[in-house]
């Protein structure tokens, strides 16, 4: 089960705008000049939070990040061959939740409902076609920026909130930039990609930027990018501002630069700390969708985690692909930690 996070950065408008990465946890402090206030959520898909604060002269600016498919396999959470230590350090003085639970086991139905702040079975947006302004009355709905935007914040973000191709326009008084993404589903020309497996042969699950690749960017080089841009523009105008940044990895493929390759972060051999799984099979009698809904034809580039035996519930990978597939998303979840520094 992957998870994906959301966090909630409180920052006293005297300070200067900063970007950081949380995991699936909730930090909670007071609202002194000093002090940050933050709060993460974990998901299956997503949950959501919304941060309340007393308004005052000097109203915060909200800086709000995601991180698509993140789930508690941090340091903090226990797992200490982990590379976050940007993460773990600021979980040492965070307060952090271990039962966080998602409303909805995939992503665009997760996100409509924790930025609507409606289950759903209200939202009734239950797959990647429809959103929650189609439900009835959703067109009156006020998203959590948009509730930003209509107190006098200025409100915009970057990367993947809403998801891909369902922004909401009445969220923002500056326009979104849903940055695209580099090389999904296929990697980049020149990009490391598995010896054995390749878009013409059968799988993708994960590329490395080479020296040879058709571009050195990553997704979170042109998220950080963006994100950073509209903090600066929400301090230009005068006004608190309320800016989200939501970055791609680890969501599949694992597409990251030299130095964080699974097999450079993560290289196996005697002591190898990547595990197969404890419960590779699932549950029985569980129904179809429940199973990965790829639809397991070799070669095919749809799904997110490739692999001929996904597409059915009773569909098992073999562990030495599962210990595969781990260790590059290991390397994924680092550099996404990695960017949190970066910030």
């Amino acid at each position: 089960i992957l998870a994906e996070s959301i966090a909630a950065l409180v920052v006293p408008r005297r300070f200067p705008p900063r970007v950081a990465f949380f995991p699936d946890r909730t930090r909670i402090a007071d609202s002194r000049p000093s002090t940050i206030v933050q709060a993460a959520m974990a998901r299956i898909t997503f949950s959501t939070l919304l941060i309340a604060h007393a308004w005052a002269d000097d109203r915060p600016n909200i800086l709000y990040l995601m991180a698509d498919d993140l789930r508690p396999q941090l340091g903090a959470y226990g797992h200490e061959y982990m590379r976050t230590p940007h993460l773990d350090a600021f979980a040492a003085s965070a307060l952090q939740f271990d039962f966080a639970y998602s409303n909805f086991a995939y992503c665009a139905p997760s996100r409509n409902s924790f930025m609507s702040g409606r289950r759903p079975d209200r939202t009734q947006a239950l797959n990647f076609l429809t959103t929650f302004r189609e439900a009835p009355g959703g067109d009156s709905w006020v998203t959590m920026p948009q509730f930003f935007k209509d107190h006098g914040y200025f409100t915009s973000s970057a990367g993947k909130l809403f998801h891909d191709g369902m922004d909401d326009d009445a969220s923002w008084s500056y326009p979104s930039n849903q940055t695209t993404w580099i090389g999904y589903a296929t990697c980049v020309d020149g990009d490391f990609k598995a010896p054995s497996r390749s878009v013409d042969g059968v799988w993708v699950n994960y590329c490395g930027v080479t020296n040879a690749s058709e571009t050195q960017l990553t997704d979170e080089d042109l998220i950080l990018e963006e994100g950073l841009k509209r903090m600066e523009l929400g301090h230009a105008s005068g006004q608190p501002w309320w800016v989200g940044i939501g970055v791609h990895r680890p969501h599949s493929p694992y597409r990251v630069p030299q130095g964080f390759y699974g097999t450079e972060l993560f290289p196996g051999g005697e002591g190898d700390v990547v595990r197969p799984p404890r419960h590779p099979l699932p549950p029985a009698n569980i129904p179809y969708m429940a199973g990965n809904w790829h639809l397991g034809v070799e070669g095919s580039t749809t799904g997110d985690v490739q692999d001929s035996a996904h597409g059915c519930p009773s569909c098992v990978v073999p562990t030495e692909r599962a210990l595969e597939y781990r260790r590059w998303y290991y390397a994924a979840v680092a550099w996404m930690d990695e960017n949190m520094g970066r910030a």
